[in-house]
């Protein structure tokens, strides 16, 4: 495969982190400039993985029809068009809806990354690979996230969304670029086995129970990665540190930063082992650290426990990947466009609950109580898993 168009496709998933990480410190501006209570305020995130959780599935089956490249370019246009929106829009409203049409925009694009680089990429370089993509996009949320609160502070909300839609226009063109220099030439000679993504295996295939059990519990435990991401780190924790701990939005935005550049300082590394030692192995300590985050977090009286909350939760999200490349492992052809869009439902439909029970629930059960009832989805991924979960075996569905 040509380097340049590695390189590439990667420029294109920073360029796609950005917007994600403009919104965590846009939370108390917007609440305060547009008067917006704790449910209201949980929207804006909360839309925006409704909306993606919606495209997932029908991208899925998308995928083998569109080709991964066409539908990549689909969801960076509406990326586009929405963070847009978001930007110029004079009312609530009317930002929700663009946040809407980004959400959209993204679930393909989501699908798309990680189909291509699991056609791209060998198992013994699958955890890497995977792990890659979750640095460079984690960049850009890194990079700019401080800068999102520092704009809100000095100019004002919108000039953070401004900032988020000149990044979709970013990765669109280096997705494109990408496409051009041939990343995704070896993709499309293996989308063939993705033309029936739609049709039910044939009937005289025997079901094999215990491997999908196991995607059943990779499935949850994308979920619990995601709750704990969107409903802790994206939503309790500003409104925690604005509202229990007075933090800035900057300093908030830092917080944020510290947390995924623990991830990605250890993200690669964490690949590599689980590449070497089995990608299974690593998912029940990190779903214990996602525990040990959360908690701290929520239950901070001060500054310094937050601080450390939100480096333990980034220890926990370096196995973000792992269900992701561990499904890569376990089907291949139809079946996999199936149980990836799967995946992303299950992530997706995580990042909309969070956000959505947590905000209407803050007022009644505390910050802590989001941090106990976080780290419960969490512990029942863990157990699933335990129980259901077969290894990184490599077998076909």
């Amino acid at each position: 495969m040509p380097h340049p168009a590695v390189l590439l496709f990667y420029l294109a998933a920073f360029f796609q982190g950005i917007p994600h990480g403009v919104i965590p410190p846009l939370l108390p501006p917007l609440s305060s400039g547009l008067h917006l209570s704790l449910a209201e305020v949980g929207l804006v995130p909360a839309v925006f993985a409704l909306t993606r959780l919606l495209s997932d599935l029908p991208a899925g089956l998308l995928a083998g029809r569109l080709g991964t490249f066409r539908l990549m370019l689909i969801g960076m246009g509406l990326g586009c068009l929405g963070n847009a929106v978001a930007a110029l829009a004079p009312n609530f409203t009317t930002l929700l809806a663009g946040r809407a049409v980004a959400g959209a925009g993204h679930g393909p694009v989501a699908i798309s990354n990680i189909l291509a680089l699991t056609a791209a990429f060998p198992s013994s370089q699958r955890g890497r690979a995977m792990s890659l993509l979750e640095v460079t996009s984690l960049g850009g949320f890194i990079l700019v996230s401080p800068i999102a609160g520092l704009l809100a502070e000095r100019i004002g909300w919108r000039a953070a969304l401004f900032l988020a839609a000149a990044s979709s226009f970013g990765s669109l063109a280096a997705g494109i670029l990408s496409g051009r220099a041939g990343f995704f030439d070896r993709v499309g000679r293996e989308e063939t086995a993705l033309q029936t993504a739609g049709v039910p295996p044939a009937p005289a295939q025997p079901p094999v129970p215990v491997l999908w059990r196991a995607i059943v519990a990779l499935d949850l435990v994308a979920f619990a990665h995601a709750f704990s991401w969107a409903g802790i780190l994206n939503t309790a924790m500003p409104l925690h540190a604005d509202r229990s701990l007075g933090m800035t939005p900057k300093t908030i935005g830092s917080v944020v930063s510290l947390c995924l550049l623990t991830d990605i300082t250890l993200q690669l590394a964490a690949g590599r082992l689980g590449d070497r030692i089995g990608r299974h192995r690593l998912i029940g300590p990190v779903l214990g650290l996602q525990i040990a985050g959360s908690l701290l977090i929520s239950f901070s009286a001060g500054p310094a426990l937050l601080w450390l909350g939100a480096v333990v939760l980034g220890l926990g999200y370096t196995g973000w990947m792992t269900p992701a490349a561990l499904l890569g492992d376990l089907t291949s052809g139809a079946r996999r466009g199936r149980a990836l869009s799967w995946y992303r439902f299950c992530l997706d439909l995580g990042a909309v609950a969070s956000p959505a029970i947590l905000g209407v629930l803050l007022d009644r059960i505390g910050f802590g109580g989001a941090g106990i009832l976080t780290a419960a989805v969490i512990a029942l991924a863990w157990t699933v898993n335990a129980r259901w979960g077969v290894g990184g075996r490599q077998t076909d569905l």
